[in-house]
């Protein structure tokens, strides 16, 4: 199941929701951890892919993803 990154329009909290393609494309609006609101918004990707654990936390280079120490020349790049 994909992760989302949403943000909250009344508190301004970013947050991560597991949820399926179906839920997304049905119009998931996930309410707010922080306040509750049900005011919340996707964000848009920049372009820029970011792997996530399953705990939803993302991947930092260096922890065991493409880019640990020994993964070879070039990995990342």
């Amino acid at each position: 199941m994909p992760f989302y990154d949403y943000r909250c329009e009344e508190c301004g909290e970013t947050f991560v929701v597991r949820a399926t393609i179906k839920e997304r494309q049905d119009g998931l609006r996930p309410r707010c951890p922080l306040c509750g609101s049900a005011e919340t918004r996707s964000m848009i990707a920049s372009g820029q892919m970011i792997l996530r654990r399953r705990d939803g936390t993302p991947r930092q280079p260096g922890n065991g993803g493409c880019c640990s120490p020994g993964s070879g020349r070039g990995c990342c790049s």
